[in-house]
């Protein structure tokens, strides 16, 4: 007890700080270093469960930051604050206090889950898990309010696909070669040889992110390490110098340079899958209808309620053979990762061209300049300019011209 007394005071002796005075965070560069898990099947149906339990616990969430976004938007001080010009001093302010009235902030919400967790939703997930998971879904909620998106999404049965935690200390966590939550000790598939994985895991880790992928009717669970440091470059890809600039497509892709000028496909090697894929979809359903007519309404809808699903074995070759033309296209990542390499000899920097936004036609995201950027010589990312200029011109006649008159010019 004396021990403790002492430890009191000394925390009331210390200077209470301002403000200003308080350190804040620092933000260091974050790259993820991903670890397909090996996983059993009694393994499978705990983090399935888990899953669940993180979708209901997210939807209750998300409905209840909704609700306070739907109270913020009918007061009449949210009103007020909307109706000052943007120019105005105190508009910042009387939109804080909206939300303050109406305790919308992002611990407001944490405060909510946290009771959460007096439900059977406390035996399934952690506290850093359900404070995550309350953040996810005010930060879906903030973008409603702030106009930056016209609704929000709950997510249905089987549509969670991953969970993360706040730091590598509880909750989920990465320890050594495996990661543990809560009871369960996943393994990682850890290869010796892969320097970019080695790289990895001699960062620090500093929160683990869990992810489930659907390959046909196989799920596959991995490890997200977010780790801190940058990203490995292996010696054969090394900078160039100059400027490169690239004008993304919905098929193709144009690389301009000083030397060296070219008009591609994206992924080539990938499109033919793309046709048979939907083919064996349609077969599937046709087959699913066929063994189940009494699950399906008048209208082929599927009926409410507990049901049982025959499978044929001719249905499970169609799906075998529908999980081969999966794999076929996982070599699609490859492909895409080779684009930026191949900017990264040409130049130290990339430049996307920004292309025209006509008014009330929607904008796909290619077009708004979202691509894998290149690291420079000392780690930290280069990000995309506005291209514009010569360059830009160069770009627009690259797409004009034939394809047979774009060569690339010998050394």
């Amino acid at each position: 007890m004396a021990k403790a007394s002492k430890t009191v005071k000394q925390q009331r002796n210390q200077p209470v700080l301002e403000k200003d005075e308080k350190q804040t965070r620092s933000r260091t560069p974050t790259f993820i270093c991903e670890i397909p898990l090996r996983v059993t099947s009694a393994q499978e149906h705990t983090l399935l469960v888990r899953l669940e339990a993180a979708r209901q616990t997210y939807n209750a969430c998300l409905g209840e930051a909704k609700r306070r976004v739907g109270l913020i938007r009918q007061s009449k001080r949210f009103q007020r604050a909307h109706a000052l010009p943007k120019d105005d001093p105190t508009r910042t302010t009387r939109f804080s206090e909206a939300r303050a009235a109406y305790q919308f902030n992002e611990y407001a919400l944490h405060a909510y889950a946290g009771k959460l967790r007096h439900s059977w939703l406390g035996q399934h997930l952690d506290s850093l898990t359900v404070q995550k998971l309350a953040s996810r879904a005010y930060k879906a909620a903030n973008k409603l309010l702030l106009g930056q998106a016209r609704r929000i999404r709950f997510k249905g049965r089987n549509q969670m696909d991953s969970v993360e935690g706040k730091n590598n200390t509880s909750g989920i966590r990465w320890c050594g070669d495996h990661v543990e939550w809560s009871g369960l000790i996943l393994p990682g598939i850890i290869d010796a040889r892969d320097e970019v994985l080695s790289h990895g895991l001699a960062s620090r880790v500093k929160y683990v992110r869990l992810v489930r992928r659907k390959l046909g009717e196989q799920t596959r669970f991995y490890a997200q390490l977010i780790c801190e440091g940058v990203p490995y470059r292996k010696k054969q890809h090394g900078l160039g110098e100059g400027v490169v600039g690239l004008d993304l497509g919905p098929q193709t892709l144009a690389i301009v340079s000083e030397h060296y000028a070219s008009l591609q496909m994206l992924c080539p090697d990938v499109a033919p899958n793309a046709k048979r894929l939907r083919q064996m979809d349609r077969k599937l359903d046709r087959q699913r209808r066929a063994n189940n007519p009494t699950n399906y309404d008048e209208r082929g809808r599927v009926k409410k309620g507990a049901k049982q699903w025959k499978v044929s074995n001719r249905q499970q070759r169609t799906q075998s053979l529908r999980n081969i033309i999966v794999g076929l296209q996982l070599p699609e990542n490859g492909v895409m990762g080779k684009l930026p390499i191949r900017c990264w000899l040409l130049a130290t920097r990339s430049i996307l061209r920004n292309s025209p936004t006509v008014p009330g036609k929607k904008t796909s995201g290619n077009q708004l300049g979202f691509a894998h950027l290149p690291y420079s010589s000392h780690g930290c990312p280069v990000w995309p300019k506005v291209l514009t200029g010569p360059s830009c011109r160069s770009i627009q006649s690259v797409r004009n011209c034939p394809k047979h008159a774009i060569a690339e010019p010998s050394n």
